[in-house]
């Protein structure tokens, strides 16, 4: 049964549904038991993060001692931190939070990547983000990493990675030949000239960087030896 849509008249036996008082008694509190209903919800906040305001994110941060957390960031990145505190707080000053965290501040493709992993000094890490993601996060996850990370840990270098597509110019420039399939097409015995066969025509483009014109030419094969002109 759904709650948001019930009908109290509709819960009583078919007797009591004839009678004009519990009639009018069923048209008068329903509306009641439906604002009790709506009220009921907001008791449960934990389940409904991402219906939630950044009003009462930002108190739910304060209620599960989210340290990881800055009240100016945008309110998605804010109910991944809520959602997710608990259990960071389990699993700080590991690997495994720092790059949750990571990947939660800069976006899924983040990724950090541990001294060993690139001949660093012992107990310094790397971090790879999406370069657009670095403009407006760095300070707030400099303080925030601090806060999960392993004391003796150290962040050697962020890199901004480009994940989109990288449009280059060139001073090249592209030129199309107009040229015949090789074979031999029209090609009769003189004085009769061939009428079977077709001419065919495609293009074949090359990258140049000369100043060429179009050239064009026939296909190797006999021409014109039936007295036509191809």
């Amino acid at each position: 049964m759904n709650l948001n849509e019930f009908d109290l008249l509709e819960l009583q036996t078919s007797y009591l549904q004839q009678d004009s008082m519990i009639q009018a008694l069923c048209v008068a509190l329903t509306p009641y038991l439906k604002e009790i209903n709506d009220s009921i919800k907001l008791t449960y906040l934990y389940g409904r993060m991402d219906e939630l305001d950044k009003k009462t994110i930002d108190e739910l941060a304060w209620q599960f001692h989210v340290d990881f957390y800055d009240p100016t960031l945008s309110v998605e990145i804010k109910r991944q931190l809520v959602k997710n505190s608990p259990r960071w707080h389990k699993i700080k000053g590991t690997p495994q939070a720092t790059e949750e965290l990571t990947k939660t501040i800069f976006g899924g493709d983040a990724e950090v990547v541990e001294w060993f992993q690139y001949n660093g000094e012992p107990y310094t890490f790397q971090v790879y983000a999406n370069i657009e993601a670095l403009k407006d996060g760095l300070k707030t996850f400099y303080k925030m990493l601090d806060t999960i990370k392993n004391k003796r840990s150290h962040l050697d270098s962020i890199i901004g990675v480009i994940s989109d597509e990288l449009k280059l110019e060139t001073k090249y420039k592209e030129y199309s030949y107009p040229f015949f399939m090789c074979g031999a097409f029209l090609c009769g015995t003189k004085p009769d000239a061939n009428t079977l066969g077709t001419k065919v025509t495609t293009e074949l483009n090359t990258v140049t960087n000369n100043t060429t014109t179009m050239q064009k030419y026939n296909m190797a094969g006999a021409f014109n030896t039936g007295g036509d002109t191809i």
